[in-house]
């Protein structure tokens, strides 16, 4: 007896959409016939859920299961940590790596034949399905049409179509994955794994214009290393914040010995860099993406004279505010909101009584005895690329959105917006975007 299975899901799936297995056997004329499947975990030691499935009506061979309601609760996506509290009243700028640990999970699927009376499972009829994972995330029809998870997730470098990273942004050659940040501006990009060649370091390249100024690189902890999902702090002020290394040994910092902030922009240093480049590569010298970052050290993203961050108030208009967003391939995104923003309170639901004036009840008086309120912004993007909006649409579709505002602890919220309209330059010209955005949890009323 055999099972022969048809169907299974990629290497890499998002956990979001229907992950079906279809399978046949040589047994299915056996009385009380199922197929069997554990969903266990990688190294094959617990077993996380058991199906049965008896076969399609019809005459048919064939049983199929749905693993995806399974492996969803497996995986789950945690804050991006891009600025971190380190105490009361104070913050701390996330440097290097960090594994995403939960935002991805390997699994192993073990098929089994059951038939009999009473039935039984027969052990040795087990094929297996191994070595795959599911990555919090989601997509579209047309995503899972164009998905070669090879390229996202890959197990050794893919030649034909090469590599990227966990983000939206970015077009098909090294040229086109650009994008131009604020000198004061708080981001990361992530990557998935590459088991056949683990990923090692980042490449961080500082240029004047096509003039090359420094290079060093940022080694992984060995935490991160044989990760599934790896998030690199990689925007100016993270970059800026990396300690000074020496070679390989001192991970999570620069390896020429300097720190990140040497010839950066705004900082010490004999050039006045625009640009920077960040590689990644594995300990087989494989590269892999490489990402451009242009530099604007406009003034206008200096912090606004109202944040206080010794009381804890956050920016009420002015200054960039970031948002950070899972988006559908696993990965963090960020958009920085370079123009005037504002923020506003919201109170709701409250709840009253009618509470006595005196003690004969001649006046009544409806008093407030229960509420909340919460902090929304309305936020305003910078004239857009094309990128750029398909980039922006990844927001509204996200479930899990982040909102720093660089002087308090990095937020949850909500994207209030419920659509948004895709335009391009060559039909539309130049157009911005406004996004409603509310901070979780809400806040009781005094």
């Amino acid at each position: 007896m055999a099972i022969n299975i048809i169907t299974s899901p990629s290497n890499a799936s998002p956990s979001a959409n229907t992950m079906l297995i279809r399978a046949t056997s040589t047994a299915t004329g056996n009385a009380n016939f199922r197929m069997v499947c554990d969903v266990r975990d990688s190294a094959n030691t617990t077993t996380y859920a058991r199906l049965k499935s008896d076969l399609i009506p019809g005459g048919s061979t064939e049983c199929f299961f749905d693993i995806g309601p399974i492996l969803r609760s497996l995986v789950d996506s945690q804050g991006p940590q891009i600025i971190q509290n380190t105490g009361t009243g104070t913050l701390g700028t996330r440097v290097g790596w960090l594994n995403m640990s939960n935002a991805a999970f390997q699994y192993r699927i073990n098929l089994y034949e059951e038939y009999g009376t009473p039935p039984a499972v027969i052990v040795g009829s087990l094929q297996s399905i191994t070595g795959k994972i599911v990555f919090q995330g989601a997509f579209s029809q047309d995503q899972y049409w164009a998905w070669i998870d090879t390229v996202r997730y890959p197990g050794t470098k893919d030649l034909t179509n090469g590599h990227k990273a966990l983000t939206d942004l970015g077009g098909d050659t090294d040229l086109q994955k650009f994008r131009t940040v604020p000198s004061t501006s708080y981001g990361a990009i992530s990557i998935g794994n590459r088991p056949a060649g683990d990923w090692e370091r980042a490449t961080v390249t500082y240029y004047q214009g096509l003039t090359f100024i420094r290079t060093y690189n940022v080694y992984m902890p060995p935490a991160s290393i044989s990760a599934l999902i790896n998030s690199f702090a990689c925007y100016p002020m993270n970059i800026r914040a990396l300690p000074a290394g020496s070679g390989s040994t001192v991970k999570n910092a620069c390896s020429d010995g300097n720190t990140g902030d040497v010839n950066f922009v705004g900082a010490g240093g004999s050039f006045y860099i625009d640009r920077y480049t960040v590689q990644f590569f594995d300990d087989l010298n494989q590269a892999g993406a490489l990402y451009t970052f242009i530099v604007d050290p406009c003034a206008k993203w200096s912090q606004p004279s109202n944040a206080n961050p010794a009381s804890g108030t956050p920016k009420s208009q002015a200054g960039p505010i970031h948002l950070h967003w899972w988006n559908d391939y696993g990965g963090i995104d960020t958009m920085v909101f370079m123009m005037k923003n504002r923020r506003k309170q919201e109170v709701g639901s409250k709840t009253t009584y009618g509470a006595n004036q005196d003690l004969y009840g001649t006046y009544v008086n409806s008093r407030i005895y229960g509420g909340e309120w919460e902090d929304a912004y309305l936020l305003n993007t910078d004239w857009l690329t094309d990128a750029e909006f398909q980039y922006l649409g990844g927001l509204l579709r996200s479930s899990r959105v982040f909102l720093d505002d660089a002087i308090t602890p990095t937020k949850e919220a909500m994207v209030v917006n419920t659509s948004f309209t895709y335009f391009t330059r060559m039909n539309d010209r130049l157009k911005q975007v406004q996004i409603e955005v509310r901070v979780s949890p809400k806040t009781a009323l005094v």
